[in-house]
């Protein structure tokens, strides 16, 4: 477990992108809270950012939100590196489409909380036209905490069981036909399990342990013959909500490189 623990931040941002796919500007948030080195990185990086042309042919710059996982870690030649793990690219174009009507938080599992371990459930539902949750599973559970082995995978699986069952009976507000073909919705929601409340807040620009789970494939997709997302779960801001199709994403490494 201590190999695979990285540190990790996630940086907010927005970028605006010409109609060629061109990136026009690019804004971090709260830039002066970062290690200099994170700002440098995504500086360089966004410099080579390329994107898909508007299909739509619209002639206007897209603006849209930008969430990035940063990453650290001690490489075998003794180097300390970082890079950005993964990337998502809000798309105004969906706001008001999908939002939440009823939504009950799960309740921290009790072992957990006596433990003290922290972490991230991030949830792939589908939403049918009339707004209730027809499946969700759990794609990947990533931990706060080194541990056992055995405690890592008992705690992944506490965490993920304890948000699908709460997770299932939530309802949404839907307007107009969904992002699949079906008319449906398939969108991600993270789910943060920590001792600190607003951790978004009092953490940001910080380091933290950060001990990525594996990604689950979801069975429940082959029923409706839905292939399987791409699986860039971990760079979600707490409490989105994320359609998956429609999303944008760079041409190319995140890095630049």
């Amino acid at each position: 477990m201590q190999e695979r623990a990285e540190a990790s931040m996630l940086v907010t941002g927005s970028i605006d992108i010409a109609p060629d796919g061109t990136l026009s500007s690019m804004a971090i948030d709260h830039r002066q809270e970062l290690p200099a080195e994170v700002a440098s990185l995504i500086d360089r990086a966004s410099a080579k950012w390329r994107f898909p042309a508007d299909p739509s042919g619209d002639a206007d710059t897209r603006h849209v939100t930008m969430t990035l996982r940063i990453v650290a870690r001690t490489e075998p030649d003794g180097a300390y590196r970082s890079r950005i793990r993964g990337a998502t690219f809000g798309d105004r174009k969906l706001d008001g489409q999908i939002r939440y009507k009823s939504r009950v938080s799960p309740r921290y599992p009790l072992f957990a909380y006596q433990n003290r371990i922290s972490g991230d459930v991030y949830l792939l539902m589908r939403v049918d036209a009339s707004g209730k949750v027809t499946d969700v599973a759990a794609e990947q559970v990533n931990l706060d905490t080194v541990t056992e082995a055995s405690m890592q995978a008992q705690i992944r699986r506490i965490f993920a069981e304890t948000c699908v069952n709460v997770a299932k009976y939530w309802t949404f507000d839907v307007t107009g036909a969904g992002n699949l073909a079906d008319g449906a919705w398939l969108v991600r929601v993270p789910v943060h399990f920590g001792m600190v409340q607003d951790r978004a807040t009092q953490n940001y620009g910080k380091w933290l342990v950060y001990v990525p789970g594996p990604h689950e494939p979801v069975r429940w997709l082959g029923k409706y013959n839905y292939p399987q997302p791409a699986s860039n779960t971990d760079a979600l801001p707490g409490g989105s909500l994320q359609p998956v199709q429609n999303q944008l994403a760079v041409i190319g490494p995140l890095d630049g490189e």
